[in-house]
């Protein structure tokens, strides 16, 4: 669902709700700043949580590509640091007992989607929005996410 991705010492966020055959409910990506990685992905994450509680979503799986972030639900909000107060607040808001959500790690090499929005994030805000071809590109890169293809990624040392 969510994504977080540095350009520049700059971070966004960003990431989408998918019904459970690839069908888009929702995405967002936003800018924020300078800051963490992991406070990105603690803001993306609170972010989707809450368009999908706005959404009437009663069951959610969630895909997360930071692996401390896939542990929220187990591990104590402190151990988030100076993000404890976001990871808190996302933990209150997955264990509401209306709702069933699951919080799984994949690997960013299988999250195109969230990466690409992320980084758009970055370059201006992106409302929540429906349609997806709205976005130039989203489409074939979600295409390739849900059919499970991934890519190399090139690394600069």
């Amino acid at each position: 669902m969510e994504q977080q991705r540095a350009a520049q010492g700059q971070q966004g966020c960003g990431g989408i709700l998918l019904y459970h055959m690839g069908k888009c409910l929702a995405f967002f990506a936003n800018s924020l700043g300078e800051c963490h990685a992991i406070k990105a992905e603690l803001i993306a994450l609170k972010k989707g949580h809450t368009i999908a509680r706005e959404l009437g979503v009663k069951y959610l799986e969630v895909l997360v590509d930071n692996m401390a972030c896939s542990k929220l639900k187990t591990a104590e909000p402190t151990s988030f640091g100076q993000n404890q107060h976001i990871a808190a607040q996302c933990k209150k808001i997955m264990s509401r007992t209306d709702w069933i959500v699951i919080l799984s790690h994949f690997y960013r090499e299988a999250n195109r989607t969230g990466d690409w929005l992320a980084n758009r994030g970055v370059e201006n805000d992106i409302p929540t929005q429906t349609d997806l071809y709205s976005l130039l590109g989203l489409v074939a890169i979600l295409h390739d996410d849900i059919s499970g293809a991934t890519f190399t990624r090139i690394v600069r040392m």
